[in-house]
């Protein structure tokens, strides 16, 4: 996986995208040393959009447990006292 700034990446826009579809290169764009985008062959797009679906269940049943268990612990401590 390559990584470009921004700069790099608006001065190379054409040379990265023959990469990324020829070549199925993946590139990470960066302002400031943090990564903010990403090129990446339009045939992952699905497999990516179905791992962010799937994680974000995932966070949201875990908000859901942890709401539920801080419910029952406060429960818990309420029937101590």
């Amino acid at each position: 996986m390559t990584r470009q700034t921004v700069t790099e990446a608006k001065a190379r826009l054409s040379q990265l995208l023959h990469r990324v579809e020829q070549g199925g290169e993946r590139v990470i764009i960066e302002r400031r040393g943090q990564p903010v985008a990403a090129l990446v062959p339009l045939a992952d797009l699905p497999l990516a959009e179905r791992l962010a679906e799937d994680w974000l269940g995932a966070l949201l049943e875990l908000g859901a447990a942890g709401a539920e268990l801080g419910e029952q612990l406060a429960a818990a401590q309420a029937t101590r006292t």
